[in-house]
Parts: C-alpha cells; sequence; structure tokens
C-alpha cells in the first residue's frame, strides 16, 4: 500500500518535471522568438527613420524647386529626387522598355491602318471603274432617254483620283 502511494507520488513527480522541462523549453523558444520579433521591429524602426529623413529632404527640394522655378534647371530634377544612381538608371531603363514597347505598337497598329486604307482604296478604284463603265453601257443602249424630248443627256463621269 505504501509502496503504491510512493510510484503514485513518483509517477506525479516526473509528469510534472516533464510538463515543467516542456514549458520551459516553450518559455526558451517563446523568448527567441520574441527577441527575433524586437530585432525585427528594431531594423523596421531604423529604415523607418532613414525614409523620414529623405522623404523631407526631397520635400525641402521640391519646396526650393517649386518656390524657385527659374534658377532651377530641368536636369537637375532627376539628381536631386533620386537618392542612388542605381534606381535611376533602373527607373530609366524601366521607362525605356515602356516607351519602346509602346512604339512598336503603334507601329503595328499604323502598318495595320496603312493596309486596310490600301485594301479600301483599290475597292474604291474597282467601284468607280464599274460604275463608269455602266455609264457607258447605259449611254451606248440609249435606254433613260425621255421618250418625249428624245434627248439624250451625257452622264456624269467620275474620276478615280488615285
Amino acid at each position: 500500500m505504501l509502496n503504491k502511494v510512493l510510484n503514485k507520488i513518483i509517477n506525479s513527480i516526473s509528469t510534472y518535471k516533464e510538463n515543467s522541462n516542456k514549458l520551459v523549453l516553450k518559455a526558451n523558444f517563446l523568448e527567441k522568438k520574441l527577441d527575433d520579433q524586437e530585432n525585427i521591429i528594431k531594423i523596421n524602426l531604423n529604415e523607418n527613420r532613414k525614409l523620414r529623413e529623405e522623404i523631407t529632404k526631397i520635400n525641402s527640394t521640391l519646396t526650393k524647386i517649386l518656390d524657385n522655378p527659374e534658377k532651377h534647371n530641368k536636369n537637375i530634377i532627376p539628381e536631386s529626387i533620386g537618392h542612388n544612381s542605381i534606381s535611376k538608371v533602373d527607373f530609366y531603363q524601366e521607362e525605356n522598355i515602356r516607351l519602346g514597347s509602346e512604339l512598336n505598337d503603334t507601329r503595328k497598329k499604323f502598318e495595320i491602318l496603312k493596309s486596310e486604307i490600301d485594301k479600301y482604296q483599290i475597292q474604291r478604284s474597282n467601284l468607280i471603274t464599274k460604275i463608269n463603265s455602266v455609264n457607258e453601257a447605259l449611254d451606248d443602249t440609249n435606254v433613260l432617254t425621255n421618250v418625249f424630248e428624245n434627248e439624250v443627256k451625257n452622264k456624269v463621269n467620275i474620276v478615280d483620283h488615285n
């Protein structure tokens, strides 16, 4: 009986010890995680401070430029706004690519429209030729003359200016 009680006490102590070890491991893990989060917050705060300083610098530069536009040349604006040359180069490269693709698209549209206009002009010329041939055939047959006056009037001749 005493052995049973002692075994129960020993078992409960061992489970308590295991649980406390688990809790200690969890606490250590959470402390490490908390330290990592604090470091991330410090880094973000530092970056936010730097960004605020850059924004203030850019705002002051823009204010100077807007207050005295005749003193500032257009070539100075990109240099004063950009914070490093790599980002300016990337910006201009991306802008160049965008403009190049827009120009290419515009050229393709122009070629398509030009070919469509050529097709319509060819169709127009064909229609004018057919109308003129019908007019000539009608002139030769005198089908449309007035029976009472018996005069043949000149028909309108359409000329293709192309």
